[in-house]
């Protein structure tokens, strides 16, 4: 089997301007903007809460504080791809044109069923170490809130890596198996500061930025688009933070279910084995979605 070595949704970036600078600025102002609208943020919860210390605000409060700083990246990345690349949104977001709802629909869902399936596993093996939420009204309310504010979190990190970056690295690389692994690696990393990783360790819990990182690398270039890694990355987080969540989270929320005692190397060997379930299980749903799309151009040998 050769490597691939091009595919359809890498050669997207090929279109408008694409100079070093361009991607220099638009990376530079990305940083930039988000740095000065979570400062914003953390002063508007000064100003109601007293303090700085994020922890201690209310969930929904702690929730938009570290969520709308997203848009920020958003904006930017509409910006510099619309004005300064002189490329369409839908080049990076889908170069068929259109956004196709059952890849979004079907890999989310499927994501979200395999996740509830680990914790059942998990609940029956040790039901004492989940205990129910009964406060509902706070449960829903929280949900419903978090619903909007993921759906920009997801979309800004979507954009910037399995979008933005990995088309940029596709210009650089021609191994495509080496653009994912570094947007990957780039993802992973830049979740290193997560309270997740301090609390249970860097080697037990890269592993799921980077995965997942992969996992969702490998659906943008298999679908030629970003449908299904949103669709993924969407239901993902809406499940970590409003099912079931565990102490120790970098976003503490009043989850359905509370793991009382997280065991990271335990929930790591639960993760591969979806991977693997969701691997298998989407391949055979996309060829049924659309049976002749492979994401490579016909040139390509997939033998």
């Amino acid at each position: 089997m050769k490597p691939m070595t091009k595919t359809k949704y890498l050669e997207a970036a090929n279109q408008g301007k694409n100079g070093f600078w361009i991607y220099l600025l638009v990376i530079v102002m990305t940083v930039a903007l988000t740095f000065v609208v979570q400062a914003v943020l953390l002063g508007v919860g000064f100003f109601f809460e007293g303090n700085l210390d994020i922890f201690s605000y209310p969930p929904t409060t702690l929730l938009w504080i570290t969520m709308l700083p997203f848009g920020a990246i958003l904006i930017v990345l509409f910006f510099g791809i619309r004005v300064l690349h002189r490329r369409t949104i839908w080049s990076v977001l889908s170069p068929e044109k259109r956004f196709r709802w059952r890849f979004f629909a079907a890999a989310g869902a499927l994501w979200f069923l395999l996740s509830a399936g680990g914790d059942l596993f998990l609940s029956l093996v040790q039901p004492e170490n989940y205990q129910i939420n009964v406060d509902f009204p706070a449960v829903l309310v929280y949900f419903f809130v978090a619903i909007g504010l993921i759906a920009i979190q997801i979309s800004a990190e979507e954009f910037l890596f399995r979008g933005y970056l990995m088309q940029a690295f596709g210009r650089i690389w021609s191994n495509v198996l080496f653009v994912v692994i570094s947007q990957a690696l780039l993802f992973g990393l830049l979740h290193g500061a997560n309270t997740e990783v301090s609390e249970y360790g860097f080697l037990t819990t890269m592993p799921f930025y980077i995965g997942i990182g992969i996992l969702l690398g490998v659906l943008t270039i298999r679908t030629n688009g970003l449908e299904a890694a949103l669709g993924v990355h969407f239901f993902n987080n809406l499940y970590a933070t409003s099912f079931v969540t565990f102490q120790g989270t970098s976003l503490p929320s009043p989850a359905l279910f509370l793991i009382k005692e997280y065991n990271p190397q335990l929930s790591l060997v639960v993760f591969f084995v979806i991977l693997f379930v969701f691997s298998v299980l989407f391949k055979i749903i996309k060829n049924k979605i659309n049976p002749k799309y492979t994401g490579q151009y016909s040139e390509i040998d997939e033998n």
